[in-house]
């Protein structure tokens, strides 16, 4: 299987993650995990007033605990 095959959200992925299985969740939130970091990016300057961004922790986890929920509640028609 390929790298980007594995990279994937299939369906049976989906419902697997839906019914509690860990793995399967842990998949989907791999795949969201560069995502997750880019919108939890907050800039600031250094001392030398250079612009730089860092990963805002509470912004973070409650991303990642979002996605979680939306896994655990989602519907499938």
């Amino acid at each position: 299987m390929t790298q980007e095959k594995s990279r994937e959200l299939t369906y049976d992925l989906i419902c697997k993650a839906i019914n509690g299985d860990e793995v399967a969740t842990e998949k989907i939130m791999n795949y969201y995990e560069p995502y997750i970091i880019t919108l939890s990016k907050i800039p600031f300057y250094s001392g030398a007033g250079e612009l730089h961004y860092k990963i805002d922790e509470d912004i973070y986890m409650h991303l990642k605990l979002t996605l979680q929920e939306a896994i655990l509640t989602f519907k499938i028609a």
